[in-house]
């Protein structure tokens, strides 16, 4: 796991790296009501695949491969280790929730840290797609 920024829990006052500017109103939301729940956060987290790819000597092409890295948006790291990987889109799409499943699966290939929760955050939710979250244990938080 690589992240591009990490901090505390309490010391996140600023814009997430690699968030999008119109993620941040629902970020920051979200920051207020919980961040006594997590110890810290790493944002834009690059998770490994299971082929890493072949980049030649070609400062282009590595950061064309590293522009196409699955990253999550958020980790929130809780005090017993484990972690929740979060989602933020303001309307979350079956693409969304199929992102955060191949993010946690990538996870466990890789990370010692057990996965405590898979979180979808956003403003509004379409109730079908809302109902199959939570029956996959999907964590849907509306803000």
């Amino acid at each position: 796991m690589s992240a591009d920024f990490i901090e505390r829990a309490t010391d996140w006052q600023r814009p997430p790296d690699g968030m999008q500017p119109h993620d941040w109103p629902l970020w920051f939301r979200f920051r207020d009501a919980h961040a006594a729940d997590y110890l810290a956060f790493a944002f834009n987290v690059r998770l490994p695949t299971l082929t890493p790819p072949f980049v030649p000597n070609d400062p282009t092409a590595a950061a064309f491969v590293d522009a196409l890295a699955k990253r999550v948006d958020v980790v929130a790291i809780r005090g017993d280790g484990a972690v929740d990987l979060i989602e933020v889109a303001r309307r979350p799409t079956p693409g969304s929730l199929g992102q955060l499943l191949l993010y946690r699966w990538l996870w466990l290939r890789h990370q010692p840290r057990a996965v405590a929760a898979l979180v979808l955050l956003g403003l509004d939710i379409d109730a079908d797609l809302r109902a199959f979250a939570e029956s996959l244990g999907v964590r849907v938080v509306l803000v």
